[in-house]
Parts: C-alpha cells; structure tokens; sequence
C-alpha cells in the first residue's frame, strides 16, 4: 500500500510539473491561487472557442433548415349555434 502512495505522489508532482509552464504567465499577473488561475485560464479558453466558432459561423454560414411549404387551405364557412349569430335570441 505505501508503495501505490508513493507512485500516486510522483505522478501529482510530475503533472504539476507539466502545468507549472501554463500557469506562470498568470502567476505573473498577480493571480496567486492556483485554483483561480485555472478558473481564469478556462474562461480564456471559453472565449476563444465561442469567438472561432462565431467567425467560422460568418465565414461559412450554416445552411438553412428545410422545411416543405405549407399547404394552403380554404377557410371554412363559420357555423354558428344559434340561427341569428352569436348575440341572437335564444
């Protein structure tokens, strides 16, 4: 069981290691913790994403949903209940 504790700690040291690059331009801006410098960094990311895919939407719009005409039907003659229209005697 120490032996999985051990392997388990190196790899969080060897990711944190991997990040460390990606997260020092934040650190630089005064964002201390690195939780917040991911939340920040997501956002960035986010942005990004949504401005490609608004551009990509202008460059080459999507097509047009299909739908068929409608059919065109007559109206029908109103039928009323009561023989003089709706305020006639009852």
């Amino acid at each position: 069981m120490p032996d999985c504790i051990d392997c388990s700690v190196q790899a969080h040291h060897a990711a944190a290691s991997q990040l460390e690059p990606l997260l020092e331009p934040l650190l630089d801006l005064g964002l201390r913790q690195p939780l917040g410098a991911l939340v920040v960094l997501m956002f960035a990311l986010y942005a990004l994403l949504v401005l490609a895919g608004r551009i990509a939407d202008r460059v080459d719009p999507l097509r047009p949903e299909w739908r068929p005409a409608p059919i065109r039907v007559p109206a029908r003659d109103r039928v009323w209940r009561f023989p003089n229209g709706p305020r006639g005697r009852i």
